[in-house]
């Protein structure tokens, strides 16, 4: 009877060490997150505010070689630009169209300076001022403008962007002295 009693003990014994040894690894993988894909990539705001400037750069050359490819791989599929004194325009049909107006953009020239970039690892924002040159190089505008940016799959895209001009508008004199 002793033996039985013992055997029993024994066996609770087992059954409670091997409770707590379940509570104790679902802790541990709860505290460690027990993800398998401990590869995930943290969120580095240098390394976006690099990738955009890159992205900028790039936009340029083909910008200046008519390349619709270039935009349309910028741009998030539900896009918006807002242009000055014109209605938002979505989509990258679209705004492909806007820019490239049948290649009337051949030669042209944008430069691009980043003032400030913030945000996190879901939508950043860029604030920044342009310069557009013409086919001659001559300065067509200097604007500054901002873009949202948001990750399309594994790419940060262009959301929304807004711009306008920083040259003065010469009002027309109406008024009769």
């Amino acid at each position: 009877m002793a033996a039985l009693n013992q055997s029993l003990l024994f066996q609770s014994h087992l059954k409670v060490n091997f409770c707590w040894s379940l509570i104790f690894l679902s802790f541990a993988c709860i505290w460690t997150g027990c993800n398998s894909n401990q590869h995930v990539k943290s969120f580095s705001l240098d390394e976006v505010k690099s990738f955009i400037g890159r992205q900028n750069t790039q936009y340029n050359e083909r910008f200046s070689a008519s390349i619709p490819e270039a935009l349309q791989s910028r741009y998030t599929t539900d896009a918006c630009i807002f242009p000055p004194g014109q209605p938002r325009i979505c989509g990258i049909p679209g705004i492909t169209s806007f820019f490239y107006s049948n290649g009337e953009n051949r030669g042209m020239k944008i430069q691009f300076d980043q003032i400030k970039i913030l945000g996190n690892e879901f939508q950043i924002t860029e604030e920044g001022e342009y310069k557009m040159y013409g086919k001659l190089g001559q300065l067509l505008d200097i604007g500054k403008f901002l873009t949202l940016w948001k990750k399309e799959g594994e790419t940060w895209k262009i959301y929304r962007e807004i711009w306008n001009t920083s040259e003065e508008k010469q009002v027309p004199n109406t008024s009769s002295n």
